[in-house]
């Protein structure tokens, strides 16, 4: 896999031929812009949403054109989402919503669910 910063391009490449896609990081920055605002909408204001680009087959090999530190912020493999929870707990370490609250956020978002017709 292979990040191109330049053209803004994400390539795979299996038996000598690439593929082009779009970007799964610029999907997962639209994804928190999306869901900021509809987060604010609903008056949940002090929630952070972090862009992550989770990779689940640790056979492949993630790779980039440039800004390597930049793109290893959001994209790893699945073995290590333990390890960015946890530093996330350590940021974050104030509750803004009690349960309660939290608990009606997700009843929200499970009913404002909706399917998007646009191809990513």
């Amino acid at each position: 896999m292979y990040f191109d910063q330049n053209f803004n391009q994400f390539i795979r490449s299996i038996d000598g031929k690439e593929e082009s896609f779009t970007n799964p990081i610029v999907q997962v920055d639209r994804q928190k812009r999306q869901l900021t605002q509809w987060l604010r909408k609903h008056n949940y204001i002090n929630l952070s949403v972090i862009p992550y680009v989770i990779i689940s087959s640790p056979k492949i090999i993630i790779k980039a054109s440039s800004n390597q530190s930049e793109i290893a912020k959001k994209v790893f493999h699945s073995e290590l989402l333990y390890k960015k929870v946890e530093e996330l707990e350590l940021e974050f370490k104030t509750d803004f919503y009690t349960q309660k609250e939290i608990r009606r956020l997700a009843n929200l978002l499970i009913k404002q669910h909706q399917l998007s017709d646009q191809i990513y």
